[in-house]
């Protein structure tokens, strides 16, 4: 006796569908984390990277939030004056706040700072000191 050839059973439609949603969900969760890789790839090269500041420059950094301090870091020309800097220098703020608060005071920057070093000159220089001489009388 022969034996007979049996076909294979084919999917059900409910299985195929089970199937494109998973392998559509994983190939969203991949396109999401390079997406998050490559952004915190170039933020982290920003980060380190020399400023836009061609000379030294002494800067009044107010009182205020995170906002302002961005505002005018971004008016002096030590920060790039577009929103990827200034968001960049939000979330710098926020993942090193461990270093310690940000000061309002007259700071000194250096050429070519970069925002690593902005934001250690924010968080732990000493403010530009001005000589004042009063004659007596």
């Amino acid at each position: 006796m022969a034996s007979k050839r049996t076909k294979k059973p084919k999917a059900s439609a409910p299985r195929k569908r089970k199937n494109f949603l998973l392998r559509g969900a994983i190939l969203f969760g991949a396109g999401v984390l390079l997406c998050v890789g490559g952004t915190a790839g170039f933020g982290g090269h920003d980060y380190t990277r020399p400023g836009p500041l061609a000379v030294g420059q002494d800067v009044v950094i107010p009182h205020g939030g995170y906002a302002s301090t961005a505002a005018v870091l971004q008016n002096s020309g030590i920060l790039a004056d577009d929103w990827w800097h200034g968001t960049l220098f939000h979330v710098a703020v926020v993942l090193t706040r461990h270093n310690g608060q940000l000061h309002a005071a007259e700071f000194h920057f250096p050429a070519g700072v970069s925002l690593q070093e902005t934001l250690w000159i924010l968080r732990h220089a000493k403010p530009v000191l001005h000589r004042l001489t009063i004659p007596e009388g």
